[in-house]
């Protein structure tokens, strides 16, 4: 039997291959951007709060939501004006995973932590993707740009709203697209559904991007239809039915130029295209697309897959009276 001693921790470490060493400290590298941020941006977005620093009832309203959900009032309001409860304004049952913390801790700064927290989170799967594809040293820029980009402050900051809880399931999805994973992409796919009613379009550029990258049509076609399915289900019937307002879906405003309804607008598209195009050229779209793009230094418009993808979602953004 040897008597040698047994190798320490430190010698354990440095017998690590480098490429494991480098593998951990870029995953530590990660975790210590992701927790600046969640100290840094939830420590702002609760000053706002402490200093009444908002303009309008958007987080008053989720606060009740969850509250009365943790009650036995699945989304039941009484602040909003077309309907007595969050379902004939958004579709976004997502927001019940609050409920249980309110049973605990009944506060509108739970929401304003886990939008943060959940923000934040999104940038360890975006990590792993791009270290993928890119290695890691570009890849912990990607997560960089990602947590100092403009628009995710000004989401994390605006109050509280559900689709701020989208970015985690779609990086995910992402990811398990890049690793042909069937189960964790519909996972994934399935709670970003419940996120809110527009993420169907987000559903469809996600099948397409899996037909695109993995070459199966059936995954791909199967989960865009499944957002096309979704999209139809909510918009057309759940919301209309809940809006005591009975004046469909009233988000729908937003493209009034193009019609009183997602089929008229459809319509419109379809039939008058140089409408739609002189609008997605307008000056404000264009200048939308640089303040969004230009912060990432244009790499989103490194992969065709992915813009083909995003067709949809930009489609959406870009036809509306105010992107």
């Amino acid at each position: 039997m040897s008597n040698a001693p047994a190798p320490t921790s430190n010698e354990r470490g440095k017998r690590q291959p480098p490429r494991q060493r480098l593998a951990a400290m870029g995953w530590l590298a990660a975790l210590v951007m992701v927790g600046a941020y969640v100290a840094y941006l939830g420590s702002l977005s609760l000053q706002q709060r402490e200093t009444l620093y908002h303009f309008d009832e958007d987080l008053a309203i989720y606060d009740q939501i969850v509250w009365n959900t943790a009650h036995g009032r699945p989304f039941a309001s009484t602040l909003i004006q077309h309907a007595d409860t969050m379902l004939g304004d958004h579709f976004a049952p997502a927001v019940a995973l609050f409920a249980p913390i309110y049973w605990v801790w009944p506060d509108a700064r739970v929401l304003l932590l886990g939008q943060t927290v959940t923000l934040a989170l999104a940038a360890l799967p975006l990590y792993a993707l791009a270290r993928r594809q890119l290695g890691t040293a570009a890849a912990l820029g990607v997560v960089a740009a990602y947590l100092l980009h403009p628009a995710l402050h000004f989401v994390n900051l605006y109050q509280f709203h559900e689709i701020a809880l989208l970015p985690l399931p779609l990086t995910l999805a992402l990811l398990a697209v890049e690793r042909g994973s069937r189960p964790p992409f519909w996972g994934a796919t399935s709670v970003a559904l419940i996120v809110k009613e527009e993420v169907a379009l987000v559903v469809v550029g996600l099948g397409l991007l899996w037909w695109l990258r993995r070459r199966d049509w059936r995954a791909g076609i199967t989960t865009a239809a499944l957002g096309v399915a979704v999209g139809l289900l909510t918009m057309g019937v759940i919301l209309p039915a809940f809006n005591t307002a009975d004046d469909g879906y009233y988000y729908v405003r937003r493209y009034a130029y193009l019609g009183n309804s997602p089929q008229e607008i459809a319509l419109t598209a379809l039939t008058s295209p140089d409408l739609v195009l002189t609008t997605l050229i307008s000056p404000e779209r264009l200048r939308f697309l640089v303040q969004l793009i230009a912060p990432l230094a244009l790499a989103p418009l490194l992969g065709w897959e992915y813009v083909v993808a995003a067709l949809p979602v930009f489609g959406y953004l870009l036809l509306a009276e105010s992107p």
